[in-house]
């Protein structure tokens, strides 16, 4: 646990202060993810989480300019919290990618406990554990997901989150879409 700690605390600080190189490429985010969720599906079985993906609505490469590793944190991260706050023995995750005009869309939704309200503003804030009582039987640094805020915005993204207590939480990361003749640095607003 402790060695854990200190990698994510040593990753945060050089992501904070822009230390952290980026390898940048061309990624067809449709072929990413579907590598993804095979990669993943067996843990999550194995954990009695059945991963399902949406993806018929995308039937052509969808590219992005993205950092293969930190994607792969992202997704790991918010994986692991959903597997992490996962209160129901048929477990649910399910990765939903959609393209937009300007950006490719990727949702991450759980049937989990959920997040109170009042926590939720909070989630993605360095430290950030929500309610105090959970915190010591869940373990945790509360930096995984500031880690994938700050990897998601140096890809030039955005990430936020729903969520509904009892029912679950959904993570939703927006790429610029890379499209032919033009190349987008940021999401707009």
């Amino acid at each position: 646990y402790l060695d854990k700690l200190i990698d994510e605390l040593f990753l945060f600080s050089k992501l904070d202060l822009n230390k952290l190189p980026f390898v940048f490429e061309e990624i067809d985010i449709l072929k990413y993810l579907e590598d993804s969720c095979e990669e993943l599906q067996f843990d999550l079985e194995e954990q009695g989480i059945e991963l399902t993906s949406n993806f018929h609505t995308v039937n052509k490469p969808l590219l992005i300019k993205g950092d293969r590793e930190k994607l792969k944190r992202v997704i790991t991260n918010i994986m692991e919290n959903s597997v992490k706050y996962m209160n129901r023995s048929s477990g649910k995750i399910q990765l939903i990618l959609s393209e937009r005009e300007t950006t490719v869309d990727i949702e991450i939704r759980d049937n989990g406990k959920g997040i109170p309200a009042e926590y939720l503003p909070f989630i993605f804030d360095r430290f950030y554990r929500g309610d105090p009582s959970r915190c010591s039987s869940t373990g945790g640094s509360g930096l995984g997901l500031a880690i994938s805020k700050l990897i998601v915005e140096e890809h030039g993204g955005q990430i936020a989150a729903e969520s509904t207590e009892g029912i679950g939480t959904a993570i939703f990361i927006k790429f610029p879409k890379i499209t032919k003749g033009s190349e987008k640095n940021s999401v707009e607003e």
